[in-house]
């Protein structure tokens, strides 16, 4: 016998579910979050964003500091400022259930997970001038029907800092 209270539990739970869920199947809209973040003691402000999908390779999402990510990233810019230039990086793995979530770990291993940094440098300067290794963290995203990718969800902390990018609804190109 099914008591009221889990017929409740139940209607109540579609209900929610109901209310999260787009039935446009488009991503979440309203604004953008924050773009402004300081990464041991560097202002990084998220100017655009990229990314790189190669078949069988994972994706390698971008965002920089730059005004047009995808040229920054092929032709390593000096920078905008003299803080040189900056970007976070993630080698994206995506699950292979098709669904867009992964987990950010230190490095990336298997699919539904992502690894990366965090870099400042100057023009082809190695070592970075900083380089802060992601150790955890989630990432969200909705592939639109213009060929971009909206990250939904980017919560990431580095390796040897409390400082984290915690931001969502950023729209990034393709770079190929």
């Amino acid at each position: 016998m099914i008591s009221c209270r889990s017929i409740a539990a139940v209607a109540c739970s579609a209900l929610l579910l109901a209310a999260c869920s787009s039935s446009s199947g488009a991503p979440p809209s309203g604004p953008s979050g924050p773009t402004n973040f300081v990464l041991d003691g560097v202002t990084f402000h998220i100017s655009s964003g990229g990314f790189f999908r190669n078949v069988g390779a994972p994706i390698t999402m971008y965002l920089t500091d730059q005004v047009d990510t995808c040229a920054a990233v092929t032709a390593i810019p000096k920078g905008v400022s003299p803080q040189g230039w900056m970007r976070l990086e993630l080698a994206v793995s995506p699950p292979t259930d098709g669904t867009t979530n992964v987990v950010i770990l230190p490095a990336l291993l298997l699919p539904g997970q992502a690894a990366g940094a965090f870099i400042q440098q100057f023009e082809d300067q190695t070592p970075y001038l900083l380089q802060l290794t992601t150790l955890s963290g989630n990432l969200s995203w909705f592939a639109n029907p213009d060929a971009t990718i909206t990250m939904t969800e980017l919560k990431v902390a580095f390796q040897g800092t409390s400082d984290t990018v915690d931001t969502y609804n950023l729209t990034i190109v393709p770079c190929n």
